[in-house]
């Protein structure tokens, strides 16, 4: 996620992934605001004689459905600034970029694991209570460096990742660009890449009829796409945009479809088409709004404390929204549908908020160890 560097014909191109990233990742934060299955919820309905059954539909169809734009934004985004501009992909190209992903990725990536880590243990010993009954005291030696990279290992219930959730996407960008090698022979030729994407782009689609990952299946999708459109030179902001007319409305459709194939064999299909599309779209949406921006002042710049506090906001909200779930769910009476929703946007909101903060205060107080942890961003 690295901004792409500029010069007067890439400054709509460069503009556009600037707004994208933001937006983003509050939708990721949004993602994660899930308390549906917290047990304190589950009781704090129970003591109050609440249902919440609208409440219930509503979060699931937004977390579930409406909010899955913002990987595939991020993996096509990723794709993309991997080979942007590169040339002839030789070994000498393939090292460097290597090295510079060990700086941008792999250490801010450890540096966020251990942390998190550290922080569960310490509030294991001081507060039990607010701590998963999953003791991260128990774990082997092998089991400690398994929650760098799939907690799965260490308790089956886990999902397939490291100890810091949301990091699994920097795991599979790292992946990705080891690969990279691989991406750029197949998708080089442009036949040979177009067919590449399509059997990518259909074994995402219907990844759960294939029983395959669909993590794995969005990276390689997505990264793809991304790569390709880098690799031969196609304007990522200006194809989207071109194709805006046709996409936007094929997302409203998609929005309906999934709303009506709700707990059907058809709802995982049309949440993936809707994904696609709906990334197209955010690319082609922010296109058009930089480009307004800058015709209307040539000097127009975008605010950049807010796309450069996204690496930070991805590594540190799991464990802001992890804490604020567990506290307001405990002191907040939920007794209607209301109350639940306002106490979801409440959490949404305190979530994205803290962690930019947070940035905000460290990026002035500890300015170099701040770029170090967010991959020199």
């Amino acid at each position: 996620m690295q901004p792409v560097r500029t010069n007067s014909t890439d400054k709509t191109l460069s503009y556009s992934l600037d707004l994208l990233r933001f937006p983003m990742i509050t939708i990721i934060v949004l993602i994660h605001t899930n308390f549906a299955v917290q047990p304190a919820y589950m009781e704090n309905l129970a003591a109050n004689n609440c249902d919440a059954g609208i409440a219930n539909g509503i979060m699931y169809y937004i977390i579930g459905f409406l909010a899955w734009v913002s990987t595939p934004v991020f993996y096509t985004m990723s794709g993309y600034l991997f080979f942007y501009k590169t040339g002839d992909f030789d070994k000498t190209v393939y090292i460097k970029k290597i090295s510079r992903r060990i700086h941008s990725l792999l250490i801010p990536y450890i540096i966020w694991n251990l942390s998190y880590l550290i922080i569960l243990l310490t509030a294991q010993l001081i507060v039990p209570d607010l701590i998963n009954s999953n003791k991260h005291t128990d774990m082997s030696g092998m089991k400690w460096l398994w929650a760098f990279w799939d907690m799965s290992r260490i308790n089956p219930v886990n999902v397939s990742g490291p100890i810091d959730g949301p990091l699994y996407f920097i795991k599979e960008i790292m992946v990705m660009s080891i690969f990279s090698p691989l991406f750029y022979f197949v998708l080089k030729n442009r036949k040979t890449g177009i067919c590449a994407l399509a059997i990518s782009m259909c074994l995402f689609w219907f990844n759960e009829e294939l029983h395959l990952k669909d993590s794995y299946a969005n990276s390689v999708a997505f990264f793809g796409t991304g790569a390709y459109l880098s690799i031969h030179g196609i304007n990522i902001a200006s194809v989207s945009k071109k194709y805006l007319k046709l996409s936007c409305p094929l997302v409203i459709i998609c929005c309906i479809a999934g709303f009506l194939s709700f707990d059907s064999k058809f709802e995982n299909l049309a949440n993936n088409i809707y994904s696609t599309l709906a990334c197209m779209s955010a690319f082609g949406v922010a296109a058009l709004y930089a480009g307004h921006k800058i015709q209307g002042n040539p000097e127009y710049t975008p605010c950049r404390i807010l796309p450069s506090s996204v690496f930070f906001i991805f590594a540190s909200h799991s464990m802001v929204l992890s804490l604020l779930m567990k506290i307001l769910l405990r002191i907040w009476p939920l007794n209607s549908d209301i109350e639940v929703l306002v106490c979801f946007a409440v959490i949404w909101i305190l979530g994205t908020a803290i962690p930019l903060s947070a940035y905000i205060l460290c990026r002035k107080v500890f300015p170099r160890f701040t770029a170090v942890i967010c991959g020199g961003r």
